[in-house]
Formats: C-alpha cells, sequence, structure tokens
C-alpha cells in the first residue's frame, strides 16, 4: 500500500539524518498525489479511481542498527472527481447500470461533476527501529 511505503521511507530517511547530525532530528514527508484504485468489490463501486498523498512525521533520535527511539504520526489524505461525462464500463452488473444513468443525467445537464475529498484517521507509533 503507498501509505506503508511511504511510512518506510519517511523512518528510514529519518534515521538517517538523526545519525548523520548526531542529534534527534523531525522530518516531515508529504508525498505528491498518486492514483490509487478501490481493491475490493465495494469499494471500486464505491470510488473506484481516486488520489491519495500520505503525509508522515517523523522523529528519530541517533543510535546504532535497530536501536533508534523512533516517534511517528501519518494521516492519509485521498480526493475524487466525480466524472459522469467517462463512461469507463469497468463496474459491471447493476453498478455499471447506475453510472450510466449518471452519465445520461450529466449529459442532459442534470447532474454535474464534482470533487470529493478527505482524510483518514491519524495513525501514531513509537519504539525502537
Amino acid at each position: 500500500m503507498i501509505a506503508d511505503s511511504q511510512k518506510a521511507l519517511g523512518v528510514a530517511g529519518a534515521i538517517t539524518e538523526a545519525d548523520n547530525r548526531g542529534q534527534a532530528v523531525k522530518v516531515i514527508y508529504d508525498s505528491p498525489w498518486m492514483p490509487a484504485a478501490g481493491y475490493q468489490q465495494d469499494y471500486v463501486q464505491s470510488l473506484g479511481h481516486y488520489s491519495v498523498s500520505p503525509t508522515i512525521a517523523v522523529i528519530a533520535h541517533p543510535g546504532g542498527p535497530g536501536n533508534h527511539q523512533i516517534q511517528w504520526r501519518q494521516e492519509v489524505h485521498m480526493y475524487d472527481v466525480y466524472d459522469f461525462a467517462k463512461p469507463t464500463g469497468e463496474y459491471g452488473n447493476m453498478a455499471q447500470a447506475a453510472v450510466e444513468n449518471a452519465r445520461q443525467g450529466y449529459l442532459l445537464g442534470l447532474a454535474r461533476n464534482f470533487l470529493v475529498y478527505g482524510s483518514g484517521s491519524v495513525q501514531t507509533w513509537s519504539g525502537v527501529a
């Protein structure tokens, strides 16, 4: 998952920086928006393709390999533009019929594109890495 890889990069980068400086450091990593896709059926039908951007703040203390005191906080942000003008045919079954109905509403001027955005809950962790 995108958030897990961003977390690993953030922790590794903060450890390197703490060891190089010889003191505790706080590093914030904010990734660019990256496309994602739902991996479960209800995820795909509700969101389809969307964009995510994880942000992580890491406090790392210098130490030996596997002995760095670490604290991190991470939050994942997402956005999606509901665009009825682009039929994809990827949903199948009754969900595709709903998408086609919404598309017809768009073509008739009864529906408009709209932006949806939000953030997940803040995840925290502290320990030795």
